[in-house]
């Protein structure tokens, strides 16, 4: 006596035969466990280590203050765009130039900044060094 499976013997099979699928990705995942940690051990990093940051501001730097209102400040003492293009071509002819440390107001818009900067670049100062204020951080790590 036959038993009936509720197809005809003449329709396709429909099903997808998941057992090959799964047998190739167990495989896979082998191969990548295995060669994963042989790849990341064969690449050799120096990585450098983390130091304190000390600041090491040169003895001969020039402080260019850019204030809000537009106002020019050259170690505290306030001067215009021709006097800063005339201060530009000095220190460019000295040798070596002293650096330039611009101290920009944050909330100065940067077509001031570069123009200070293309005047400088125009003058051939070659060492004009921005300066940021550090941020605060509740805790430092230090990793070494």
């Amino acid at each position: 006596m036959a038993f009936n499976s509720g197809r005809d013997s003449q329709d396709a099979m429909a099903e997808i035969n998941m057992t090959p699928l799964v047998d190739v990705m167990l495989v896979l995942l082998i191969i990548f466990m295995i060669a994963v940690p042989v790849i990341t051990q064969s690449i050799e990093v120096n990585l450098p280590k983390v130091q304190t940051v000390t600041e090491n501001t040169p003895q001969d730097a020039i402080a260019l203050d850019l204030k809000l209102d537009g106002s020019l400040w050259w170690n505290k003492q306030q001067l215009s765009y021709q006097e800063l293009t005339e201060k530009f071509k000095t220190i460019a002819q000295t040798e070596p130039q002293p650096t330039i440390e611009l101290y920009a107001d944050g909330d100065l818009a940067y077509k001031s900044v570069v123009k200070v900067m293309a005047l400088a670049q125009q003058q051939g100062v070659i060492k004009l060094g921005f300066v940021t204020e550090q941020e605060k951080s509740s805790s430092v790590s230090a990793v070494q």
